[in-house]
């Protein structure tokens, strides 16, 4: 048979058996111009696709078939290079179905482990003890709890209410919505999509953020009873520090957005151990916190976002929260040049610089501990309307302390 007809035969295509035929893999009949391919070809395409499935390299098959006993030149001792073949590979395939066994040990546990987290998800909502420290944000009196559903402790639905100026703060799903904004972040309507759409540097950048600040709060652990993270987004410096939160200490999570609190509680729903996590829905003017009731701070990116849109600084806007002991942990994007088409507008750029930075926290009564600039190993794209690529950032760490 021609070469068309013996491809369609055996469903390769006719290049294919072209190139095993220069190759010395398959031997038809040369007929003047045609080559002419009888059963004897079938057979060895078989074997040469039977050889490839299990591994072997082109190469490698040609020794098999030049060397097998079946070939009409091959010696009888020439088998052994079959053999040595068959043995080789043979220990290739066993190394990875061990491997491949590992993998699947490994994997299986994984499951059950999601598994067991999805089927254990304890009650996530407002610790009874942090009843003592909230007050009306208007006119910050104390609160009267009335509450639909209370568990191990935790305020899951209900509402904080103000006999003084009758204002109303409901508890939702353990999250207390003071000033929800449901388009907060119209960019990320998930993590899912958060994590899909930021870039891989920017992804790492924040890890070894994190990481930097884990270490640094175990180096200046000392006694807090309570924390505000200003701004915590979806979690990032909660859920990796969550071991190193004293159990008698409460963690006060401020964010505006809803979305990103019900997937943070989503997540401490299916930790280990159980925190005072206080999830917090509002502005950062409408804290519904004691004065002077919070010993550290957690400044992981809040002041970027807030000084991207509001001509201020964070810091400042906090500092009733403090007292003359109060420490903080501050790590955002500061700005060598902010480009002079940046989205960032002029009166709000002040605030960015790292020396307004020093001199802000400075005027606030803080003394910095440690200070450390970490530049972008590799420039970030811009991943919401306030970056850009023209923009020379970096990442400033600093360990402040109140002075006494």
């Amino acid at each position: 048979m021609k070469i068309g007809e013996f491809a369609a035969k055996n469903q390769i295509s006719p290049d294919t058996v072209r190139y095993y035929v220069r190759e010395g893999l398959l031997y038809p009949v040369r007929e003047g111009y045609h080559f002419s391919f009888d059963e004897q070809c079938s057979r060895d395409l078989r074997r040469v696709q039977t050889l490839k499935n299990i591994g072997f390299s082109l190469s490698e098959i040609k020794q098999i078939m030049l060397n097998s006993t079946e070939r009409l030149f091959a010696a009888e001792a020439s088998s052994s290079v079959c053999r040595q073949l068959y043995e080789k590979r043979l220990a290739e395939i066993t190394g990875e179905l061990r491997r491949l066994e590992q993998a699947r040990a490994f994997l299986e546990e994984r499951l059950e482990l999601e598994e067991a987290k999805a089927d254990f998800s304890r009650p996530v909502g407002i610790p009874l003890a942090a009843l003592n420290w909230l007050v009306c944000p208007d006119c910050r009196e104390s609160l009267v709890l009335e509450s639909d559903q209370i568990r191990s402790g935790q305020i899951i639905s209900g509402a904080l209410t103000c006999p003084h100026c009758g204002r109303v703060l409901p508890v939702e799903e353990g999250i207390l919505m003071v000033s929800p904004a449901p388009d907060a972040h119209k960019n990320f309507s998930s993590f899912d999509r958060f994590i899909d759409q930021t870039n891989q540097p920017l992804m790492q950048a924040i890890s070894q953020s994190v990481r930097l600040m884990k270490s640094r709060v175990a180096k200046y652990q000392r006694p807090v009873r309570t924390f505000l993270d200003a701004g915590s987004g979806f979690g990032f410096f909660l859920r990796y520090t969550y071991d190193l939160i004293p159990d008698h200490s409460l963690y006060f999570a401020v964010d505006h957005d809803p979305m990103r609190h019900r997937f943070l509680k989503s997540v401490l729903a299916s930790m280990p151990e159980q925190k005072n996590i206080a999830l917090l829905c509002c502005d950062y003017g409408d804290i519904p916190l004691r004065s002077g009731s919070i010993d550290q701070i957690i400044d992981f990116g809040g002041s970027n976002d807030y000084s991207w849109i509001v001509p201020g600084f964070l810091m400042e806007l906090l500092d009733w929260l403090t007292h003359e002991k109060s420490t903080a942990l501050y790590l955002n994007r500061s700005y060598d040049r902010i480009s002079f088409d940046s989205s960032i507008q002029p009166e709000c750029r002040g605030y960015l610089y790292e020396e307004a930075i020093l001199s802000n926290l400075k005027k606030l009564g803080y003394a910095i501990r440690e200070r450390y600039r970490m530049d972008f190993t590799t420039p970030l794209q811009a991943t919401n309307p306030f970056m850009n690529d023209r923009d020379q950032m970096y990442r400033l760490w600093l360990y402040l302390e109140k002075q006494r």
